[in-house]
């Protein structure tokens, strides 16, 4: 387990992880090191990058030990990642549901979920993670699963996005939309955390 820093709280992450990269990812709350990539990493982000048309200098690797293991709704949308970044994801093991909703309030759509098999590929770019939060919320398994993310890193933590006006505003105005979600995501957080302490 991982300490991590979510709504201003720290608590035990409800899942296990690793990493690798050249640069260091601010990544809840804490500073992810460089790694040196494995070759079995580097190979695979190699195929990615050919799926994907992009390249990917960081990896973020979430073990999911059974269904009480998730992450909250949240958006990859770090200054150092930049504008519109391309995220690229491999699930292996259990399927797991994946949930979108749009960060805005003002926005009625329903959220809708993506079902990630064994050995599936989800491609996240455009603007999606300035409109949108995703998740991968608690279920019933007893399965495992292993997610592997791919992501490129402009530089390390600190890092501005350059100026971009239209996207300046339109996250401006979400941000009390997206305080109201982090401090919900930080209960939800807490509530797994408390629930699996109270399991084991």
């Amino acid at each position: 387990h991982r300490a991590i820093i979510v709504a201003q709280k720290e608590i035990l992450q409800p899942r296990l992880m690793s990493w690798a990269g050249d640069l260091p990812y601010r990544y809840t709350g804490q500073t992810l090191e460089p790694r040196q990539m494995s070759e079995t990493l580097k190979n695979l982000c190699e195929m990615v990058e050919k799926q994907c048309g992009t390249q990917f200098n960081h990896i973020v690797l979430n073990y999911y030990r059974d269904g009480k293991d998730h992450i909250g709704m949240h958006a990859d949308d770090e200054q150092e990642l930049g504008w519109n970044p391309t995220i690229a994801a491999i699930s292996l093991g259990d399927s797991r549901s994946f949930v979108v909703e749009p960060k805005s309030r003002k926005i009625k759509k329903r959220p809708f979920r993506i079902n990630l098999k064994h050995a599936s590929l989800l491609i996240m770019g455009g603007d999606i993670q300035h409109r949108y939060r995703h998740g991968v919320p608690k279920n019933q398994s007893e399965k495992p699963r292993i997610n592997v993310t791919f992501r490129y890193l402009q530089g390390p933590p600190g890092t501005q996005r350059p100026p971009h006006p239209y996207m300046k505003s339109h996250q401006e105005a979400l941000n009390q939309d997206d305080q109201e979600v982090l401090n919900q995501d930080g209960q939800d957080e807490q509530d797994g955390q408390d629930s699996s302490n109270q399991s084991n």
